[in-house]
């Protein structure tokens, strides 16, 4: 079923259409923008005023045929499907990405609780080296 609006109008050719703009001066100038065929009005960013003065220009702006109509529900469902598709792979980079995060933290806690008990380690049998060392310290200091 077409979901075109009632009284709206399908774009049978180019428009170019002559609005208030800016320059690179920042200087008021009248600007050329051009509308693609294949769309309806309200699809558009035409004015009531634009869309009037295009109706006088035979062939411009009309009904759209039942095979147009078809054609932009089409091309709508495709729009949309790969929206979809796009949104699916974006929440999917983002959730590989929050998984990341969360197993490279459990990696740094791993690496810092190993690090700690290292250190420790290596605390204590620096201790136990210098009471050794201590020891034969006495040991040959009771020889002599």
């Amino acid at each position: 079923m077409p979901k075109g609006k009632a009284g709206d109008l399908y774009i049978a050719s180019v428009i170019h259409v002559q609005r208030d703009g800016k320059n690179e001066k920042g200087e008021k100038v009248k600007v050329t923008e051009t509308i693609q065929p294949g769309q309806m009005v309200s699809d558009t960013d035409l004015t009531d005023e634009e869309v009037k003065d295009l109706l006088r220009h035979k062939g411009v702006l009309r009904a759209a045929t039942l095979e147009e109509q078809q054609l932009m529900d089409s091309r709508d469902e495709r729009k949309a499907a790969a929206e979809s598709v796009q949104e699916t792979e974006q929440e999917r980079e983002r959730l590989a990405n929050e998984q990341q995060i969360e197993k490279d933290r459990i990696d740094a806690e791993a690496r810092a609780e190993a690090d700690e008990k290292k250190r420790k380690l290596e605390e204590k049998q620096a201790k136990e080296r210098d009471a050794l060392a201590a020891k034969a310290s006495k040991a040959s200091g009771a020889k002599k």
